[in-house]
C-alpha cells in the first residue's frame, strides 16, 4: 500500500474494507489517499464487483473533493446537507425575494417592449436551467449519500423532495411561466391583442377622445394632440384599457395639464387609472366603470399578488378608498366588476354624473363612416319615415349629423340643429303636402303646448301663433320645458305628417280662406269682444302676453272644429302664405 497508484487495482470492497481496519492516526497520508479514491469511485459509481457487500465510510469523515462548486452539485459529490440548503433551498428563496422587484423594475422601466419581452424570456430560460441544475445535483447527493455513511431515509426524503420540485416547476411553468414566455413572445414581435388606439379631437378643439387600448406609445401620442392643441380642457375615456405602465403616464399627462376627465360609455381595466387622475372626474348618465385585477399572459392578479401591486398601489395613491382596492384585487382579470353610479360617487372615484349632450359626441364606434349613422339612425321611427316619404330631407340631416360627429359637436347642439332643420325649416313643406287628418292632429298637438304654458310661461304660448311679436330667441328652449307626454304626442303627430305626404293633397282658395277665417274671428269676438283689436294688432299687446296666448289658444281650436274637409285644406294654405 506504499503505492499510491497501485490503488486504482483494488475493488471498491477491498478498499473500504482497508479503511475500516487500519490504523488511520497511525498512517494519516495512507489513510487520506485510501479514502480519496474510495470518494473517486463513489462519484463514477465504480461497483466492480457487485455481488460483494459493499461496506461505508463513516458519514463525519466524507471530505468534498476540491474542484469546480458548480460541476460538483451536478455530479453529486457534494453532501447532501451542502446540496439541498445551501444550493437549492437557499438560492430558491433568494430568487424568490428578488424576483418580483425585478419584475416590477422592468415594468416601470422605459426599455422598449422588445427588451421587456427579451429580459422575461431571458429569466425563464435562466429558472429553467438552474432548476434542472439544483433537482439533478440534489437527487445524485442524495442517492450516495447512504454510501457516505449517512441515513438513508434523509436520502429518501431529498429523492421525495425533488420530485416535489419537479411538480412544482411544472406547475408554475404551466399556469405562470409558459403563458408569461408567449405573451414576452408577443412583445418582442410586436404583436398585441389590444384594439388599436384612436385620439380624436372634437368641439373646436376642447375636447380629446382616447378610444381603444392602452399599448407601448399611447401617452406619446396623446401628448403630441395636447401640444397641437393648447386649447383642450376635457378628455373622453372610451376604452378597454390595457398596459398598466401607459395607463400609468397617461394618469401623469392628464394632471399635468390639468384636464377634466369624462367617459360617455365604458372606462375598464386600466382605464380607470387616467379616469381618477382628472381635475374634475366626470360619467355620462349610462357610463360604466369597470375594475379587475392586473394579468400578463392570462394570468391574474387575483391568483398571483405580485401582479396586483403596481396596479393596487395606484388606487391607493388615487386615494380610492381601502375597501375598494381590496375588492378590485379579488377580481379575476377574466371578470369585470362595474360598479352602481352611486357606489362610484361614495367611492369619491365620480364627482358626478353630468347631461351627455352637452359634451361632445363620442363613444361612436366607426364615427367616420356615414352607414353606421344611417344604420343607428333606422332604429328609429321617425328617421325610417324620412327615408321612406322624405329622402332629400333625411339625406340632409344625415349628412349633417355625420359632420358634426367628425367635429364633435355636442350632441345637444346637433338635437337643436336636427330640430330646427325638421320642425321649423321643413315643417312647411310638410305641412303643405299632409293629409288632412294629419295636419288637424298635428295643429292639436301644438294647442296641448299652448296649454301646457299658458300659466307659467304666457309669452312662449303666444310666440306659437305670434311669432314676429317676440324675440326669436324665447322659443329656443320650450321642448325643455314640456312634459314627456306632450312632447311624445307632437312626435307622433310629426311622424304621421311625414308619413302622409302626398303632392295631391289641396288647398282652399283665397275666397274661401277669408270667409272660413271671417266666421272663425266672428266666433271669438263674440266670446270677448277686445278680442276683435288683438286680432287686428297683435303687434300692441306684447306686454299682455296672456291676452295673446288666449287669443292664440281659440284662434287654433276654432280652425280645428271645423270639419275635416276645410280644416285640413285650411291649414295647409296658412303654410303656402308663410312661404
Amino acid at each position: 500500500m506504499n503505492n499510491e497508484s497501485d490503488f486504482a487495482t483494488y475493488s471498491l470492497d477491498e478498499l473500504q474494507n482497508a479503511y475500516s481496519n487500519m490504523d488511520t492516526n497511525r498512517y494519516p497520508d495512507i489513510a487520506k489517499k485510501i479514502q480519496a479514491e474510495i470518494q473517486l469511485r463513489l462519484t463514477h459509481h465504480d461497483t466492480l464487483d457487485p455481488q460483494l457487500p459493499t461496506k461505508t465510510i463513516n458519514s463525519s469523515e466524507y471530505t468534498t473533493p476540491k474542484g469546480n462548486w458548480f460541476k460538483l452539485h451536478w455530479q453529486g459529490s457534494l453532501t447532501l446537507e451542502f446540496s439541498y440548503w445551501l444550493n437549492v433551498f437557499a438560492v430558491g428563496f433568494v430568487l424568490a425575494i428578488i424576483s418580483p422587484p425585478l419584475f416590477q423594475s422592468l415594468a416601470e422601466s422605459e426599455v422598449s417592449p422588445e427588451v421587456r419581452g427579451l429580459s422575461i424570456i431571458g429569466f425563464y430560460v435562466l429558472i429553467t436551467g438552474l432548476s434542472i441544475w439544483q433537482l439533478t445535483g440534489l437527487y445524485r447527493s442524495a442517492d450516495q449519500h447512504p454510501k457516505r455513511g449517512g441515513y438513508i431515509g434523509w436520502a429518501l426524503l431529498a429523492k421525495f423532495m425533488v420530485l416535489i420540485g419537479i411538480c412544482r416547476y411544472c406547475y408554475d411553468m404551466s399556469t405562470t411561466g409558459v403563458p408569461f414566455i408567449l405573451a414576452s413572445s408577443q412583445l418582442v414581435v410586436g404583436s398585441s391583442d389590444l384594439p388599436p388606439l384612436s385620439l380624436r379631437v372634437m368641439n373646436q378643439g376642447t375636447e380629446v377622445e382616447l378610444s381603444g387600448g392602452f399599448d407601448f406609445g399611447a401617452s406619446v401620442k396623446l401628448a403630441e394632440v395636447l401640444a397641437d392643441n393648447p386649447n383642450i380642457k376635457t378628455i373622453h375615456l372610451n376604452s378597454v384599457g390595457g398596459l398598466i405602465i401607459e395607463a400609468k403616464k397617461l394618469a401623469l399627462i392628464v394632471k399635468k395639464n390639468n384636464l377634466v376627465t369624462y367617459s360617455k360609455t365604458e372606462c375598464l381595466s386600466a382605464c380607470p387609472i387616467v379616469f381618477l387622475a382628472g381635475q374634475e372626474k366626470l360619467l355620462a348618465e349610462e357610463a360604466k366603470l369597470g375594475f379587475h385585477s392586473a394579468s400578463f399572459g392570462g394570468v391574474s392578479g387575483s391568483d398571483i399578488s405580485e401582479l396586483n401591486s403596481e396596479l393596487l398601489a395606484l388606487f391607493q395613491k388615487a386615494k380610492v378608498p381601502d375597501f375598494f382596492v381590496k375588492k378590485v384585487a379579488l377580481i379575476n382579470a377574466n371578470d369585470m366588476w362595474r360598479p352602481s353610479t352611486d357606489e362610484l360617487i361614495r367611492a369619491g372615484i365620480v364627482d358626478k354624473v353630468v347631461d351627455s349632450g352637452n359634451y361632445a359626441l363620442s363613444g361612436v364606434s366607426d364615427w367616420r363612416n356615414p352607414t353606421t349613422l344611417d344604420s343607428e339612425l333606422q332604429k328609429h321611427e321617425l328617421y325610417q319615415s324620412l327615408k321612406k316619404f322624405d329622402h332629400q330631407g333625411y339625406e340632409i340631416i344625415r349628412d349633417s349629423m355625420v359632420v358634426s360627429i367628425k367635429d364633435g359637436t355636442p350632441l345637444n347642439t346637433v338635437t337643436a340643429n336636427t330640430n330646427n332643420y325638421l320642425y321649423v325649416e321643413r315643417l312647411n313643406y310638410y305641412m303643405q303636402l299632409a293629409g288632412d287628418a294629419e295636419v288637424i292632429q298635428y295643429m292639436q298637438s301644438q294647442v296641448k303646448q299652448m296649454e301646457y304654458l299658458q300659466n307659467e310661461y304666457p309669452e312662449k304660448c303666444a310666440y306659437y301663433t305670434y311669432p314676429d311679436v317676440f324675440d326669436s330667441n324665447i322659443g329656443s328652449d320650450i321642448s325643455s320645458l314640456l312634459p314627456s307626454d306632450i312632447s311624445n304626442q307632437e312626435s307622433l303627430a310629426f311622424n304621421a305628417l311625414i308619413k302622409s305626404l302626398n303632392p295631391n293633397n289641396g288647398f282652399v282658395n283665397q275666397e274661401e280662406q277669408t270667409r272660413l277665417i271671417t266666421v272663425i274671428v266672428e266666433k271669438i269676438i263674440a266670446l270677448d269682444a277686445s278680442y276683435s283689436d288683438v286680432l287686428s294688432n297683435p303687434e300692441k299687446y306684447n306686454k299682455e302676453a296672456n291676452m295673446l296666448c288666449n287669443v292664440g289658444i281659440l284662434l287654433n281650436k276654432e280652425i280645428n272644429l271645423l270639419p275635416e274637409v276645410q280644416a285640413g285644406p285650411l291649414l295647409r294654405s296658412f303654410y303656402i302664405i308663410e312661404q
